[in-house]
Order: structure tokens, then C-alpha cells, then sequence
């Protein structure tokens, strides 16, 4: 921080050490400690935060005019003053949406003088419970955590789109942390959640739909698209149209480099072909080898083959069906994601006699669990219901 933006340091007990903190003021009065920097993206830093009054731990993102194009600070400024004092809440329209992690309120939002900056409060995430998408998938969670923590994920959006006509727009790994136990769910993506004509953002490449490579606008349809790569990230792993003809025309790219063109426009956006497309297997992932993760594509196709197959047709309306710009309203929503996992949660779900483990059922005999390799037990085909 920038010296005259904080009035005073001072030193804090901290986890057993005293430590010092500089000392912010927000608009209302309320007096914040700034701490060590925990990190930065394209739009600032962010720093531990202590609030004086009852010393509880936050988080305060601080923003400075030299960290973001200078034509997209006052939008992003005003952005997050407009939703700290009218937050994303839950259905009753009341409560704030506990999956996202938002400003305290306007008792968090400091303008920064000196810097001509400002920054805002928000709560913490607590990482010993809640992990990365990456650490998620590690410790190996069962089929009803990833269903509990997809419908809360879906459900945060359609808070979004519904009681805010608002849009996620940068949707990444980086902004879900979730509890391998519960499924539960934290979404930090406060600053990019704004109306669909802000263009201060894109989106990030392999989880933008293919016409935001081209257009370069972001919609309810973009969020629908990103959702999805969001969901086979989790259940799937790596990116749906990540296969044998992106690796191909990748591989092309390095030994014929041309800087007018962007291989990811190309293989996420123009000739996009979702890796487990039923009628075109140009770009099939099976067969697929990377020196560096020899089971990684092997594993994949695994996980797919493991999913029932109303989640292989959604992710296959939203790669394929709805891939081109004239047919994306038929990805599916977030309500079509609500709907499918819970009815996958109520009607394909088994648990295996053998580990305990939580798995996606199947009509058909001797299907196998992922963790103990026991047999599972079966689940009614719609002809026996």
C-alpha cells in the first residue's frame, strides 16, 4: 500500500505472534488492519485483513488505478460499491448468497486518496476446508459430493442471472473452492460479476464459449457455456475440446509459428469439436497420450464412461448441440444442471457394499467402483420403474 493511504501501523496479535498492520479506514468509520499480501490478479492485490473492533480475519482487495486499464477502473469501482450495498441473495431475496463470497457491505469499501485507488472487505475463505478445483479432485470425493457441489455452483448462477440480471463473465478454476467432505461450495468472483454490456472482460480461454473468441461479448448463453466447463472440469477433467485434433494443429502451431494467429481461437473457438462428440470423433481424447501424464487422457475417458448418461447428453447439448453461435440457446441452464443432478442424486447413486464409497449407479450388471474396484450394486432401468 501506498504511504497516506493507511492512517497508522500498528502491531496486532496474529495467530500467537504480534504482528504489525497498517491501518485503513472505510467510508462509514469502520477500522481495518491490511497485513501480508496473499496474492495478486490483473485487477489488483489482495492482502489478510483484521477488523479492529473484534479482530476477525477477512480479506481486503485493494485496487489501484495502474494495476487495470484505466477505461475499466471506474466500472469495476462502481460495480462492486453497487453490489456491496445490494448484494446476490439467496431465493428468499433477503439473505446473501452464502455460496459467493461477497463485500461485507458498505462498511468495507475504502477509497484509497493518496494512491486515487480503493478497495473493499470481503469474508475469507477458509482453505483447510475448502480446496481448489484441482485439490478437490485429489482427495478423491464420492459421486454425491460432486453432485452437491454442482448444484450449488449451478445455484449461485441462476441467483445471479435472476435476482441481479447479472453475469459471471470470468468463470476459472481459481474462483471455486469446495469441501471434498460436504460438497459445499465458496465462488470468489466478485469483481467480475457484472451486466452482460460491461466489457471489461472476456472470459478465460478453455472456458469460453467458441463465439466469445470472435465477438468478444459475454451473455446469460457465455455463462451457460463456461458453467459447463466448469462441471467437466470436476467430474471429467481437462477441457471439452481439448483432443487428438487440437493436439495436432498445437503440435502444427509450434513447428510453424505464425504470430497472426491464435491457436486458441482456432482449437477453443472456430473448429472447436467436443472430445466426446457422438457423431464426430476427429478430436477424440481415446488413444490420446501426453508424455508428461501418461494416464491422464486414459483417465479421463474413465471418468466419462463412469457418468450416467443424462450428465454425458447435457455436457453434449452444451459442447455440441449448442457449440455454434446460432444454436446456443440450447445449451442447457443452470435450473436444466439443478434438475439433472438432483435427480441423478436420486436415482443413480449406489453405495458400494465393498469401500463405502458413494458412486454413480448403473442399470446394467457388473460395473465396477473407481476406488475398490468391487462390484456395484445395480439401479432400476426406466423399463422397471
Amino acid at each position: 500500500m501506498i504511504k497516506g493511504d493507511y492512517s497508522r501501523t500498528i502491531e496486532l496479535m496474529y495467530r500467537g505472534k504480534r504482528t504489525p498492520f497498517q491501518v485503513v479506514r472505510s467510508d462509514t468509520g469502520e477500522e481495518y488492519g491490511i497485513g501480508k499480501m496473499f496474492g495478486r490478479d490483473r485487477y489488483g492485490e489482495v492482502y489478510l485483513a483484521l477488523r479492529l473492533r473484534d479482530n476477525k480475519e477477512l480479506v481486503f482487495k485493494e485496487f489501484m488505478p495502474g494495476m487495470s486499464r484505466t477505461k475499466t477502473f471506474p466500472e469495476i469501482w462502481k460495480n462492486i460499491e453497487d453490489l456491496a450495498a445490494d448484494p446476490v441473495t439467496e431465493d428468499d431475496g433477503k439473505t446473501k448468497l452464502q455460496t459467493l463470497v461477497q463485500p461485507v457491505g458498505p462498511e468495507g469499501i475504502i477509497h484509497l486518496s493518496a494512491s486515487k485507488g480503493f478497495g473493499y472487505i470481503l469474508e475469507k475463505v477458509d482453505t483447510g476446508r475448502f480446496r481448489s478445483i484441482g485439490k478437490f479432485r485429489a482427495s478423491f470425493p464420492d459421486a454425491e459430493v460432486f453432485c452437491n457441489a454442482c448444484i450449488q455452483i449451478a445455484t449461485a448462477f441462476r441467483r445471479i442471472h435472476i435476482s441481479k440480471g447479472m453475469i459471471l463473465k470470468d468463470i476459472n478454476d481459481g474462483i471455486f473452492f469446495i469441501d471434498p467432505k460436504t460438497g459445499d461450495v465458496r465462488i470468489v468472483c466478485f469483481d467480475d460479476i457484472c451486466l452482460p454490456e460491461k466489457t471489461y472482460v472476456y472470459g478465460t480461454m478453455g472456458y469460453m464459449a467458441p463465439e466469445q473468441y470472435v465477438m468478444h461479448t459475454s451473455d446469460v448463453y457465455t455463462d451457460y457455456f463456461s458453467m459447463a466447463v466448469a462441471f467437466y472440469r470436476l467430474l471429467v477433467g481437462g477441457y471439452p475440446y481439448d483432443g487428438k485434433k487440437a493436439a495436432a494443429f498445437m503440435a502444427f502451431m509450434d513447428r510453424n509459428y505464425a504470430a497472426a494467429v491464435e491457436p486458441q481461437s482456432i482449437i477453443y473457438g472456430r473448429d472447436a469439436v467436443f472430445a466426446f462428440d457422438p457423431k464426430d470423433r476427429s478430436n477424440t481424447i481415446e488413444g490420446l497420450t501426453d508424455p508428461a501424464a501418461p494416464n491422464l487422457y486414459k483417465a479421463q475417458v474413465m471418468l466419462w464412461n463412469d457418468l450416467p448418461e443424462e450428465l454425458q447428453n447435457r455436457f453434449i447439448e452444451a459442447f455440441s448441440t449448442g457449440k455454434d453461435a446460432e444454436k446456443r440457446h440450447l445449451r442447457p441452464t443452470d435450473r436444466d444442471w439443478i434438475k439433472t443432478f438432483q435427480n441423478v442424486k436420486r436415482e443413480k447413486l449406489v453405495k458400494c457394499p465393498g469401500c463405502g464409497r458413494i458412486s454413480f449407479g448403473s442399470a446394467n450388471p457388473g460395473k465396477k467402483c473407481l476406488k475398490c474396484d468391487g462390484i456395484l450394486p445395480g439401479i432400476k432401468s426406466a423399463e422397471d420403474i
